[in-house]
């Protein structure tokens, strides 16, 4: 079952459980990653677009909840915002750790032979396709260019 299935699962079953936040929540994730697929070729969004848009909206609710925290002055329920994230996150995949990522990044090395920084892009290509969602590419890119550069 596809990400996206499953979000309308939950989002059918938070409606049905009069969970209204929950139920608002959800069919807004649905609407987001519904379109990256029809504004594509008019299809199904992949579960990667329907990760990168769960992730964006984590992103955005964290960056809401730490603006609100350095505003003591300010009176806000950040509460909600952490019952949002915690729905959202549900729907990730289970996150590869920093030492899980460096023994793929090594792996994908030693499979590729890749002696140098210009075999980067490979590498990052095939961790994309066999673990997209899982791992922050940015830790990926720094593992990566310290792995090819020797250090």
């Amino acid at each position: 079952m596809s990400i996206l299935a499953t979000i309308k699962a939950a989002s059918l079953q938070a409606r049905k459980n009069k969970e209204t936040k929950k139920a608002a929540l959800l069919s807004t994730l649905i609407s987001e990653a519904s379109m990256v697929g029809k504004n594509n070729g008019n299809r199904e969004s992949t579960d990667g677009e329907v990760i990168a848009i769960v992730k964006k909206m984590v992103a955005n609710a964290n960056e809401i909840i730490d603006t609100l925290n350095r505003m003591p002055h300010v009176e806000s329920n950040v509460g909600d915002l952490l019952e949002e994230v915690a729905v959202l996150s549900a729907f990730l995949p289970k996150q590869l750790s920093t030492q899980e990522l460096t023994n793929c990044i090594t792996n994908l090395i030693n499979c590729y032979n890749a002696t140098s920084i210009k075999d980067m892009g490979k590498i990052m290509k095939k961790l994309k396709e066999d673990f997209e969602g899982h791992y922050d590419g940015t830790e990926a890119s720094k593992i990566i260019k310290e792995k090819l550069s020797g250090n």
